[in-house]
């Protein structure tokens, strides 16, 4: 693919979509592409444009779709059919390589409009919204059109300086904060077991312990006291606390702890347990344990009541050093396992 052309042809269209607009509205001083649509080893969408003045900027932020002006179809279909019948030419990984072609092509793009407009462009996507941002803007323009990032690095700096434990603590605090600088979540699975001391303590908390019990399962590499505090919880708690404590125990190695009150927990908890080290919470994992469906055939042989009620909604993501055991999954004697590792497979992209 010329891709030499393909940049030329962005910036040739950005530029005379921009100008249109500007023409319309000469008051504009920032334009935007932003909702670039794709499908991994498909389809390649053009991303949106739009076009903001100072107001729209004060209401509605970087909301292109918001803005006054608003463009989907601001270059023929022709052009994002050429990318996508070349992503998909050949390997998943010349897929991954050609949208990575498609997204520099679009910065590129969007520095040369900068300059011929004479006006700020910015592009926009959801997975890669910083590095994006950051390669088309120059550093003070980021901080002052995005100060999101200088408060984050601020805040990181400033929790860097505390000692660990500290640390661990005020995260914990901010778990149901959604809007400050630093992501708790993320930053506690950072953390690793450090992050255990204060998160045991929230799975007394009724509400609170399920977000305790899958972060604790997230990091993983417990020791004795944090086995001893979630089966505490597993007897403690009750609805959906109860449920993800049994999910934890099971993504850590330790359904037996679940099966072993099997008779007294409800079914949908068990069978929760069963199920959860196959789903894609295993995916949010720091380190995911290797695909093993010795544990899950255990349990149905064990305990075929809950066969029925065993449901993998959303199966994990297999590594290339997990495809033996998947492919020894779709000869099993369950058809829960025979489906799960088809599916698996399926979704694996290798090459």
């Amino acid at each position: 693919m010329d891709w030499t052309a393909l940049e030329n042809t962005l910036h040739d269209g950005l530029v005379h979509a921009v100008t249109s607009a500007l023409a319309e509205n000469p008051d504009a001083v920032a334009a935007a592409l932003a909702h670039l649509y794709r499908e991994t080893d498909g389809v390649i969408m053009l991303p949106s444009l739009g076009v903001a003045t100072a107001e729209d900027l004060a209401t509605d932020g970087w909301s292109i779709a918001d803005w006054d002006y608003f463009d989907d179809a601001w270059l023929p279909t022709e052009v994002t059919e050429a990318v996508t019948a070349e992503a998909c030419s050949s390997t998943p990984s010349h897929w991954d390589a050609t949208f990575q072609r498609y997204l520099e092509a679009f910065v590129q793009a969007c520095r040369r409009a900068r300059t011929t407009l004479d006006l700020m462009v910015v592009f926009l996507d959801d997975e890669h919204r910083e590095s994006l941002i950051r390669a088309v803007l120059a550093p003070s323009e980021v901080s002052l059109h995005f100060p999101e990032y200088d408060a984050r690095d601020a805040e990181l700096a400033r929790l860097a300086a505390k000692p660990v434990a500290e640390r661990a603590v005020h995260l914990v605090s901010q778990l149901d904060v959604f809007d400050g600088p630093v992501q708790a979540e993320p930053a506690l699975r950072e953390l690793g077991p450090d992050a255990f001391p204060a998160l045991i303590p929230l799975l007394t908390v009724p509400g609170t312990a399920w977000q305790a019990a899958k972060l604790i399962a997230d990091i993983g590499r417990p020791d004795g006291d944090v086995l001893d505090a979630l089966e505490a919880a597993l007897d403690r708690t009750d609805g959906s606390d109860r449920n993800w404590v049994a999910m934890a125990l099971a993504r850590l190695g330790r359904l037996d702890t679940v099966l072993d009150r099997a008779g007294t927990l409800p079914a949908d908890t068990v069978a929760d347990a069963i199920a959860a080290p196959y789903t894609g919470f295993r995916d949010d994992a720091v380190a995911p344990p290797p695909l093993d469906y010795r544990q899950l055939e255990d349990a149905l042989a064990r305990f075929p009541a809950y066969a029925s009620a065993v449901k993998i909604r959303t199966a994990c993501t297999i590594r290339p050093q997990e495809v033996d055991e998947a492919r020894r999954g779709l000869v099993s004697p369950h058809g829960l396992i025979r489906e799960h590792a088809a599916e698996v497979l399926d979704a694996l992209r290798i090459g």
